[in-house]
């Protein structure tokens, strides 16, 4: 396991499977495919999450795995990406996905993070922007 990553609980695993509503499967593309999905539509790119955690709690840093759970349960929250990317690049890599969480530039450089997933030979960009994965092997024309 890449030591960037937390080893999440086997209780945190199965309820973040379950909010999103997959099950554990082989590593494969599809299934892959399926967990962005899910995320996308169940773990919403937003920062009321965080300004109310700061007002709540004084909270300045990520929230930790429980925090983050319990705030999708309760509230619907998820986050910005630096939350949303994180706990979701620590999910595929506790499901035994070859993972990295990368800095990217906007405007400025590492501003935003994106997970690449290696699956056999083939590197796939996940930034829950662009609602896709993207074969990092392939040239990007136009971005």
């Amino acid at each position: 396991m890449n030591s960037a990553y937390l080893r999440m609980s086997e209780e945190h695993i199965g309820r973040y499977l379950s909010l999103l509503g997959v099950r554990r499967k082989k590593q494969s593309l599809a299934a892959l495919s399926e967990l962005i999905t899910a995320h996308l539509f169940t773990v919403p790119f937003e920062n009321i999450s965080k300004l109310y955690y700061k007002a709540q709690q004084d909270f300045r840093t990520l929230p930790g795995p429980e925090l983050f759970l319990e705030g999708i349960e309760r509230f619907h929250f998820g986050g910005r990406c630096y939350t949303n990317n994180y706990y979701f690049s620590q999910l595929l890599e506790n499901l035994g996905y070859n993972v990295r969480l990368c800095g990217a530039d906007m405007s400025n450089p590492d501003v935003h993070i994106a997970s690449m997933v290696m699956l056999g030979e083939k590197k796939y960009l996940e930034c829950r922007v662009c609602c896709t994965i993207l074969d990092a092997n392939s040239r990007l024309s136009g971005y």
